[in-house]
């Protein structure tokens, strides 16, 4: 006979593999849904990160090229848009130091002047000082013009030292930052020019050029000369240095500088691919007589990208 003590440890034993049983195919269920979300999630990541790829990028919204679907169709992907080869927001590759330095300086419209103080001796000063290459819209030349006037403290040091270094950089417009880069970081592109400064007259050859580059660029410049005697000057480049990749700065020669036409009828367009760069070279094509509000009057050396031709020379280059 079973006694009742054994007739329970029985029924504890059943009850304990029924209870397992259970709770295994509890867990194979939830990790077979789990397995199921997860290659579900894999495959919603992978159509967002086609769909958003950066090989996708417009100029002034005007037109939009997606390289990752498909190689580049010189004959029928390539549409009937167009930018201006002087003011696209496009550096240079960061090997070409000489044209990276006229880029900056052509896109910026100010820059951190260093100087030897006068107030303080042995102490270097810096300050914000609006500069102009060009007027608005019209080609680089390289050279730097800006105003100073002798009621501000550079003006005062460099009456008495004449040698000064100023910085641009490419964040100037935070377009660093847009992208996540940090503004110390070398891929954050920045030149440094040191010279002399130049005073400009009213007789001198460039100075209604130059004259023309600072109100185009500053309006309000028109009134610093009147109000606080500000004059116009020149910098007399000696030395260029270029920070704009790792490795270290380049050092740029001033007849290179000079030769490296960022408006030259070649010019480029420089990507992020997952940590690589991708560089796509493009010819420009000169027109004559171009009309259309978004160049002005028509000219015969203005250089623009026509983005339908079949000359138009695409080259991909993977670092």
């Amino acid at each position: 006979m079973i006694s009742f003590l054994e007739v329970n440890f029985i029924n504890d034993c059943t009850s304990i593999k029924y209870y397992s049983q259970n709770s295994k195919q509890f867990i194979m269920n939830h990790m077979k849904y789990l397995l199921i979300t997860i290659i579900l999630s894999v495959i919603i990541y992978a159509c967002a990160a086609r769909t958003y790829h950066p090989h996708s990028f417009s100029f002034d919204d005007k037109a939009v090229v997606d390289y990752s679907k498909n190689e580049p169709d010189l004959d029928n992907s390539i549409t009937n848009d167009y930018v201006t080869s002087v003011n696209d927001d496009i550096p240079p590759p960061h090997t070409e130091y000489a044209k990276m330095a006229r880029y900056l300086v052509h896109r910026s419209d100010w820059t951190s002047m260093g100087t030897n103080s006068l107030q303080f001796p042995g102490f270097p000063m810096v300050n914000i000082i609006s500069i102009a290459d060009s007027p608005r819209n019209e080609k680089s030349t390289g050279n730097v013009y800006f105003y100073l006037t002798d009621l501000d403290f550079t003006g005062q040091d460099l009456a008495k030292d004449n040698k000064m270094t100023m910085m641009l950089t490419q964040d100037q417009d935070m377009s660093c930052r847009k992208s996540n880069t940090d503004s110390m970081e070398p891929t954050c592109a920045r030149i440094m020019l040191t010279g002399s400064i130049q005073k400009l007259e009213p007789n001198d050859k460039e100075y209604v050029f130059a004259l023309n580059s600072m109100v185009s660029r500053h309006p309000a410049s028109k009134k610093w000369v009147v109000t606080h005697k500000f004059y116009l000057c020149k910098l007399m480049i000696q030395n260029i240095v270029v920070l704009d990749y790792y490795g270290g700065p380049h050092y740029v020669t001033i007849s290179d500088y000079y030769n490296a036409n960022y408006d030259s009828n070649m010019d480029h367009v420089k990507l992020i691919d997952d940590g690589k760069s991708t560089t796509y070279k493009r010819k420009t094509i000169k027109t004559e007589n171009f009309e259309g509000d978004d160049f002005g009057e028509g000219s015969d050396d203005k250089t623009v990208f026509i983005r339908i031709h079949k000359e138009i020379d695409i080259i991909r280059k993977r670092n």
